[in-house]
């Protein structure tokens, strides 16, 4: 936002590394800039980027910071806002919620959803957390019963070993990638974007970000490899979760 620094350079290097990435899906969240937000879609664009955002005509308030980018056809999107009555004066700014987007792959229509939950920030933080979760399953369509990714900032380290949380993946269906169960850092506490600044304040490593698939099978797909990346230097204070799926 305005108090960042260098943020047009700074963003520019996310959206060529992205472009540059191979990645036939992206989403991000947090991208609330709508004045830097023609770059990233040209730079996008110019690799082969379909995109579905959130208001273009609002800067933060109402625009979510959800982009999701497919070098498939996209057929449809819709959003759902979160209830903006939070403890958290940046929450009714952020306005987070869910973006579903359609998109057309050459083995047939897929789910995306992207994500941005509620931040770490006090007790009562988790309960609205797994609350916007439930809102956000209530929200999808699921007569339409596609094969769904399902992306974003959970902002809950962890979060299938706390038992609330994983009944409702359960419920749909949906699987966590790496078989071993285990939960890499996405937010280091020695990312120099987290260490030493005035607005990350986390001292220890936690696991944000995840991707989650379910019914995947259905188009002859099963999960190949899946990690964060560790980019050096660091391009943003959360590092990338890179799913990767094959026939």
């Amino acid at each position: 936002l305005w108090f960042v620094k260098n943020r047009r350079a700074r963003i520019e290097s996310v959206a060529r590394y992205l472009a540059s990435s191979g990645a036939d899906i992206v989403c991000l969240q947090e991208s609330w800039d709508v004045y830097t937000r023609p770059m990233i879609y040209k730079i996008m664009g110019e690799a082969g980027y379909a995109y579905a955002s959130v208001n273009e005509s609002w800067y933060i308030f109402g625009n979510s910071g959800l982009l999701t980018f497919s070098k498939f056809p996209i057929k449809s999107k819709q959003f759902t806002a979160f209830s903006r009555l939070s403890a958290q004066l940046t929450e009714f700014f952020a306005w987070r919620g869910i973006l579903e987007v359609i998109v057309e792959t050459p083995k047939g229509l897929m789910r995306v959803l992207n994500v941005h939950l509620h931040m770490p920030a006090w007790f009562f933080a988790r309960s609205i957390r797994l609350m916007q979760l439930r809102w956000a399953f209530k929200a999808i369509d699921w007569k339409n019963d596609l094969p769904t990714v399902f992306a974003g900032d959970f902002n809950e380290h962890e979060l299938l070993e706390q038992k609330e949380f994983s009944e409702l993946f359960l419920e749909r269906k949906f699987t966590y990638p790496p078989l071993d169960g285990n939960f890499e850092p996405t937010y280091r506490a020695e990312n120099p974007f987290v260490k030493g600044t005035w607005i990350n304040r986390q001292t220890t490593s936690k696991c944000f970000d995840y991707v989650f698939v379910s019914q995947i099978e259905k188009l002859g797909l099963k999960v190949k490899s899946y990690h964060p990346l560790y980019i050096n230097p660091p391009l943003s204070d959360h590092d990338p979760v890179l799913l990767t799926l094959s026939a």
